[in-house]
């Protein structure tokens, strides 16, 4: 009687062990795939931001030869 409680013991415990290895694989490529569009998402979001910061930079430049343009004219800054 008691043999077969320690058998069927081992028989429950390798079955649980197996279980939680299938689930630790699915769980395992389900994390995998969401780090993945994680990181698509964050490099989407990078190139943004690298576009709006070139578009920054361009609005500023224009922004600074209109005023580089304006000192010159006169009745500007001028005499």
């Amino acid at each position: 009687m008691r043999e077969e409680r320690r058998e069927m013991r081992a028989e429950a415990k390798d079955i649980e062990a197996e279980w939680m290895k299938k689930v630790g694989k699915e769980l395992k490529k389900e994390l995998k795939a969401e780090i993945d569009e994680l990181r698509k998402e964050i490099d989407n979001l990078k190139r943004t931001l690298e576009d709006m910061e070139e578009q920054m930079k361009k609005k500023e430049a224009q922004y600074r030869s209109s005023r580089t343009e304006e000192k010159g004219k006169p009745g500007k800054g001028a005499f």
